[in-house]
C-alpha cells in the first residue's frame, strides 16, 4: 500500500506572541519517511531504497518543539528532496545541514529501517534565559563542542541566539527564562540573527548568574521568581558599593544581588546563601508580606518596602 502524502501546515510568521520553549535539553529523534517513503519498485528489487526527505515524522516525546525550529527543519527537508539510504556521503551531507542550523547542538544518525527510511538522533541546544530586542524577545543557549574528535581536545562553552520570537519572556516548564541585561547597542539599531555567537561581556556576566540561579535553586523554587530581569549594567549597588547586579521581579520589586556570579570578589557571601536570601523574599510574598526592596548581600538580608523586615 503506498502511504497518503504528507500534508504539511501553513507556516506561521518567525515572530509569534507568547511563544513558551522546550523542556529541559531532550534527545530529538527525526524519524525521516517513517511510514510515508516512497519506494521505487525497481530500486527495491535491486536492495536499493529511495528515501523521500520531503516526507518525514518527528519525534520528541512530551516535550516541547518550537513551531520556529520545525520550520527551520521542514524547509531543510523540503530542499533536500531525496537521497538513496545506500548513499553514505549523501547521508553525511544531510547531518551536516542539519547540524548547521542555529538551534541543534549535535546530530548523530540512528538506523536504516529497512526498508522503511532512516532516522536522526537530534541533540538541541537547550535555553536558559532570553534576550529583549525592541519589544520582543530572543531565547538564548549554550553548548559544548569539542574543538576537534581527538579525545584529549579542550572542550569549548558557547552562547548563541537561538530562533523563536516571543513577545513576552519565553517559559520553560514551570518557570519563565530569566531576561538579561544589558543588550549591545547595535541590536537595538539592527536586529540580531538567530544563531549568532554571544561574546558581549556584560551579557555573558549576566548569564553567569542564571548558571548559579539554575544551580542553587530547583525548578519549582525558580517558578516562584516569576518574570525577572537579571541586570548587570549599573555597576555600583544602591548604597554606592562595587558590584551592582540587581533583579527585577514584577510588582516593582528589587533584589541587590551584588557581585555577578563570574565577578564574586572578596568579600562577597557565596551565592548559596544569597540565592537561600532571595528565595525567602519571593516566599514572604507568596504568604502576603509586602516588600519593595530587598539586599541579600549580608548574612541578614535586609528588607525595604511596606511590611519592613
Amino acid at each position: 500500500m503506498i502511504p497518503r502524502p504528507f500534508h504539511k501546515s501553513p507556516k506561521a510568521s518567525p515572530r509569534r506572541g507568547g511563544v513558551p520553549l522546550w523542556m529541559p535539553i531532550a534527545l530529538v529523534v527525526l524519524l525521516v519517511g517513517f511510514g510515508a517513503i516512497l519506494l521505487e519498485r525497481s530500486a527495491t528489487r535491486r536492495g536499493v531504497a529511495l528515501v523521500d526527505l520531503t516526507r518525514y515524522r518527528l519525534h520528541h516525546g512530551d516535550r516541547w518543539f518550537s513551531p520556529d525550529w520545525r520550520d527551520e527543519l521542514e524547509d531543510l527537508l523540503l530542499r533536500g528532496g531525496s537521497l538513496l539510504a545506500t548513499d553514505l556521503d549523501a547521508r553525511e551531507t544531510l547531518k551536516a545541514e542539519v547540524l548547521a542550523l542555529p538551534f541543534v547542538a549535535a546530530v548523530e544518525e540512528g538506523e536504516l529501517l529497512w526498508p522503511a527510511g532512516l532516522t536522526l538522533r537530534v541533540r538541541l541546544i537547550e535555553p536558559i534565559a532570553c534576550v529583549r530586542v525592541g519589544q520582543e524577545f530572543l531565547p538564548v543557549g549554550e553548548f559544548s563542542i569539542r574543538e576537534s574528535p581527538e579525545a584529549e581536545s579542550p572542550i569549548t562553552e558557547r552562547v548563541v541566539l537561538l530562533p523563536g520570537w516571543s513577545d513576552v519572556p519565553h517559559k520553560v516548564g514551570l518557570d519563565f527564562l530569566p531576561v538579561l541585561q544589558p543588550t549591545p547597542f547595535e541590536w537595538e539599531v539592527n536586529s540580531p540573527k538567530p544563531g549568532e555567537l554571544i561574546d558581549y561581556s556584560l551579557l555573558l556576566s549576566a548569564l553567569s548568574m542564571v548558571r548559579s540561579f539554575r544551580e542553587h535553586l530547583t525548578e519549582e523554587e525558580r517558578s516562584l521568581f516569576g518574570r525577572v530581569v537579571f541586570d548587570v549594567s549599573a555597576g555600583t549597588a544602591p548604597d554606592g558599593l562595587e558590584g551592582g547586579a540587581v533583579l527585577y521581579l514584577e510588582g516593582k520589586r528589587v533584589i541587590v544581588f551584588g557581585d555577578a556570579s563570574a565577578e564574586r570578589g572578596p568579600g562577597e557571601l557565596p551565592d548559596s546563601i544569597k540565592w537561600g536570601h532571595a528565595l525567602e523574599g519571593v516566599l514572604r510574598t507568596a504568604e502576603g508580606v509586602h516588600w519593595s526592596l530587598l539586599d541579600v548581600r549580608f548574612d541578614r538580608p535586609e528588607y525595604d518596602g511596606e511590611s519592613g523586615k
